[in-house]
Parts: C-alpha cells; sequence; structure tokens
C-alpha cells in the first residue's frame, strides 16, 4: 500500500524537532533520519512512498523533488503547503483506497478520508517503524552470529552430540 507521508508532521509528532530545538542542522539532521527510516521501511516491506516537507526557500507554488530508493520526496513551496500536495495526491490517485496517508493533523486527517484513503496518525506510525528497526537490527545481529564458525568448544559439543563419522587413521 502505497505510503504519503507528511513529513514536518512527523518530527514534531515524535518530538525530533520543535519547540526550543535549534532550526537549520537539527532539523535538517531530524529529516535526513526519518528519510533513512522511510528507505528502510520500503526495502523491507516493498511499500512505496512519497514524503512532503514544506519549504519556505522558494516562491511561485513549484515543488522540488528528489528521490531515495523506494522513497519520493517532495517540498512543497509558497503559496502551496505540505498539506496542499499530500491532498493533491490523494485527490489525483486513481485508486485513493489503496492509499495511507501518515499524519496528525486533523484537517488533512479529515480531508484523505474522505477520499477514501486510510489513514495513519504520525505516532502511530512512527512506533510502526521503529519496531521494523528493531526487528531488522535483530535479523542482521543474528545472521552474522550464524555466520560466524563454531569455537573449539562448540565444535567439540556438537562432535559429541552427532559422532565424529571422519575414519580414524589407523
Amino acid at each position: 500500500m502505497p505510503l504519503i507521508v507528511d513529513g514536518y508532521n512527523v518530527l514534531f509528532a515524535i518530538g525530533r524537532y520543535g519547540r526550543g530545538k535549534a532550526i537549520g542542522e537539527v532539523l535538517d539532521e531530524a529529516r535526513q533520519r526519518l528519510l533513512a527510516e522511510l528507505v528502510r521501511h520500503c526495502q523491507h516491506t516493498g511499500e512505496a512512498a512519497t514524503v512532503v516537507f514544506d519549504s519556505r526557500k522558494a516562491t511561485g507554488g513549484a515543488s522540488r523533488q528528489d528521490t531515495l530508493p523506494g522513497v519520493r520526496i517532495l517540498y512543497s513551496h509558497p503559496p502551496r503547503t505540505a498539506d496542499d500536495d499530500i491532498l493533491r495526491l490523494v485527490e489525483q490517485s486513481t485508486a485513493p483506497r489503496q492509499l495511507r496517508v501518515v499524519t496528525s493533523d486533523r484537517e488533512l486527517r479529515g480531508a484523505c478520508a474522505r477520499h477514501g484513503a486510510e489513514v495513519v496518525g504520525a505516532r502511530t506510525f512512527y512506533r510502526q517503524l521503529a519496531a521494523l528497526a528493531r526487528d531488522a537490527d535483530a535479523d542482521r545481529r543474528e545472521h552474522l552470529l550464524k555466520r560466524q564458525p563454531p569455537d573449539d568448544d562448540e565444535l567439540r559439543y556438537w562432535l559429541d552430540v552427532f559422532g565424529d563419522d571422519e575414519p580414524q587413521d589407523p
């Protein structure tokens, strides 16, 4: 199910950016972390995602776009907002019931739901991302452990359990 993510709404909802936090590098770092987590999510689930951020650097309503593996990144420019672009994506979809929109913005949630999209709160979705990351890390650690050859004690143990089929030299 394709995702449409209200980028800054997620960052504010999970407390990665907000009151009392410095603008600029902190925001950029938080945005990059969210994008990395979305890439990992898309690679693991096979879902495609579009994440939309507000951008105040340019005017005229033109949007800028970047891509990462499985993730399309849109930057909305005034007078359009990320909410405007998210709603436009839902409205223009030929299958809005197939979309999952991630936002905690009440007005945007209602508008997307009226078009048939599934709406997930930002915190709920972020908890899902975090759980997926923990599971992936555990799987990676287990895989690495399985790739290591047994140490001498473990080898002796398993030879005692299953026997040594190697013929003995006379």
